[in-house]
């Protein structure tokens, strides 16, 4: 038991050098035991692979990497299983621990139309909600211009007009004045929480998963709107400080802005297939190529390999989807560009945020080589995985599902509970379907020495993110 430390008493000579170096001596024997404790225990219960179904060696020639990390803390133990050997690396404070965004976001706004500006300006009512407060001017129109702006990753912005509509009623469209007491002015009207009657526009025209195009970036877009047709486009947006220097075109109350009807940025088409009446997603593969997912006709899926000039290299059509009212594909964390593994889910009906569906996922496989492809098939996910990564092996004749064996203690989701489950692990083989391998990567929670440390009687969440390639965002940057 240890000793609490003295405090000198009154007529008692202080020896605050002597304590300062006892003190100096335990926080290092601590800190020095803390970090060996770390460096040569912590891995030993960190991950364990456990297998429960085994046909053969099934996990030769398949290579999984990630990270472990904990709610609160940016130490990461990254783990790569190979050929069924699992390899385990702490590294404490890492600087890649935190996990940014890498995805397009999209803001759906009405802006003025311009023939209607003038009138609709002067017709506006100006609220003054007090001495120190913001003015607020509100204008109700009939008409309006339906806008997109786009967030990439890389920082930039893109807004894009998809045409005036009439609107069946009316909408208040609000402009806001900047800093009252510097005279600065207004920024112009716009309405960023549609009315529910709109629901004939998407709420994103394009995927959201960004990729790499060239030397640039690239979108998918998803539909026929707006006289775009839907394929691959390259995108390049403006930065803050060139959006701050676009010129005036309109005014508000008197005061000049930039109008947000007006465009910037560019979106040119790079390759959009005549066929194609949805394109659901777009990936950078090897040797510069381009994959294009997207339906066509009746909702055949079909997969397109372009090069670096905008020209087709090889087609495939992977089969027929269920009749829909929505369809999601989401490209999964790899770490080979000759690879892809692409999630398909369809939807009949969306309520309270929810989709349903009558129909199974479909996980589709390609691997590419040479501007061709050389596996390229869907399974169904007949076993309900939906899978965090799928991957092929080197032969391409076998696929590795990962998956979280998520568990729900006291309203908060982690990817291990008490009894220890983590990402589990199945192997199929491409010919028939057959399961292979049926493990579990355990992630060692019922051996957590902090999982009550936040002091709120709530379990700390373990995390489990698979490397992917940077081309495609990465899982960690």
């Amino acid at each position: 038991m240890s000793k609490a430390l003295r405090i000198p008493g009154a007529g008692r000579p202080r020896r605050s050098g002597l304590a300062l170096v006892v003190l100096t001596v335990a926080s290092v024997a601590v800190l020095t035991t803390a970090g060996v404790w770390l460096r040569a225990g912590w891995t030993s219960v960190g991950l364990e692979l456990r297998s429960q179904l085994c046909n053969g060696t099934p996990l030769d020639g398949f290579t999984l990497s990630g990270a472990l990390g904990w709610t609160g803390s940016e130490n990461r133990l990254h783990f790569t299983l190979e050929n069924g050997v699992l390899h385990t690396r702490l590294q404490l404070d890492d600087p890649d621990a935190v996990h940014n965004s890498t995805g397009v976001t999209v803001n759906r706004d009405y802006a003025l139309a311009p023939e209607t500006r003038a009138q609709a300006d002067a017709d506006a009512v100006v609220n003054r909600t007090s001495i120190e407060g913001n003015r607020q001017a509100n204008a109700t129109v009939d008409r309006v211009c339906r806008m997109y702006t786009l967030h990439l990753p890389d920082g930039t912005e893109l807004r894009l007009c998809v045409g005036e509509e009439d609107l069946p009623g009316t909408a208040t469209l609000t402009a806001t004045e900047w800093n009252p007491r510097d005279d600065v002015s207004y920024s112009d009207y716009r309405l960023a929480v549609l009315p529910d009657a709109d629901t004939d526009w998407p709420d994103a025209p394009v995927s959201t998963q960004s990729f790499v195009l060239g030397a640039g970036q690239g979108l998918c877009w998803t539909r026929d709107l707006a006289g775009r047709s839907p394929g691959l486009y390259r995108a390049q947006g403006l930065t803050w400080d060139q959006i701050e220097e676009l010129p005036a075109d309109g005014t508000v109350q008197g005061d000049p802005v930039v109008c947000n009807s007006t465009e910037y940025g560019t979106l040119t088409p790079f390759y959009c297939p005549a066929d194609a009446r949805q394109a659901l997603l777009g990936a950078s593969m090897a040797d510069g190529s381009t994959l294009l997912l997207y339906l066509k006709g009746e909702d055949l899926l079909c997969a397109d390999l372009v090069n670096a000039a905008g020209s087709r290299t090889d087609h495939r059509e992977l089969g027929t989807l269920e009749e829909t009212e929505g369809i999601e594909a989401r490209l999964l964390p790899r770490t080979a560009d000759r690879d892809a593994a692409v999630w398909v889910e369809t939807y009949n009906q969306e309520s309270d945020g929810m989709r349903y569906s009558s129909a199974l996922p479909k996980i589709v496989l390609l691997r590419t080589e040479s501007g061709r492809f050389t596996v390229a098939c869907t399974m169904e996910d007949k076993d309900h995985l939906n899978p965090d990564t799928a991957l092929l092996n080197e032969t391409g004749d076998q696929v590795l599902f990962a998956y979280d064996n998520t568990i729900y203690q006291k309203g908060m989701p982690t990817v291990a509970g008490e009894n220890g489950l983590g990402t589990d692990l199945r192997v199929y083989d491409l010919a028939g379907g057959r399961l292979q391998y049926w493990g579990t990567m355990s992630t060692g929670a019922e051996r957590d020495w902090y999982a009550d440390s936040l002091g709120n009687g709530k379990v700390i969440q373990r995390e489990i993110h698979y490397d992917s390639l940077q081309k495609d965002g990465g899982n960690w940057k």
